[in-house]
């Protein structure tokens, strides 16, 4: 009885998917999110822009998961505006199932909440690289490189907790809401979506 129970309690659990853009989402998130209760995954470049990734959720994964959380970056060289409306058009049609987990302007971006509270315009993906390893140097770790080792020493030197908390503090700040989050110029981060589960 105490098995049937335990399968019960994974099914239930295993029914939430991270659909993520890259890898180097996944690398990190399957370090911090409980890898029980959510499966992490990564789709294949041809699916890497917001709208592909969107779509591809609902064509192949929303009969088989409860909720599927989108992760995708705003400024992606693969995304257009229209794409991004689009597929938050096509979330907000699948309320409750899908979930918007989106970037501004890039995932990177959130390891600088767990350094800081930092409200500000970023010009381009280099200059978030640059903070970040300012603050990763006086940590006492290596320079970013988009590979599993670099992650393994982001994990290691941030917390998720720390980082969710301040993403939330600066979205909330910016008044960060379902009309504005495509205008909205400061950098921000929906990450705290995963960590209230």
């Amino acid at each position: 009885m105490v098995r049937k129970r335990e399968s019960k309690q994974y099914e239930q659990y295993s029914r939430l998917l991270v659909l993520c853009e890259g890898s180097t989402e996944v690398w990190y998130l399957e370090q911090q999110l409980d890898t029980i209760k959510y499966k992490v995954k990564a789709v294949k470049n041809s699916y890497s822009n917001a709208l592909k990734l969107v779509k591809l959720a609902i064509n192949c994964y929303i009969s088989k998961w409860d909720k599927i959380y989108c992760v995708f970056d705003r400024d992606s060289k693969s995304n257009t505006k229209e794409q991004l409306r689009e597929a938050n058009r096509l979330i907000n049609k699948n309320q409750g199932v899908l979930i918007r987990i989106i970037s501004n302007p890039c995932f990177e971006i959130i390891w600088l909440f767990n350094f800081e509270k930092i409200i500000r315009e970023f010009s381009n993906y280099d200059e978030i690289e640059g903070m970040l390893n300012k603050n990763l140097k006086l940590s006492g770790g290596k320079k970013y490189e988009k590979n599993q080792d670099c992650i393994n020493q982001i994990c290691e030197l941030t917390d998720f907790g720390r980082v969710c908390y301040t993403a939330k503090v600066i979205y909330e700040e910016l008044a960060v809401n379902h009309n504005n989050w495509l205008t909205v110029t400061e950098g921000f981060s929906e990450i705290f979506k995963l960590n209230s589960n």
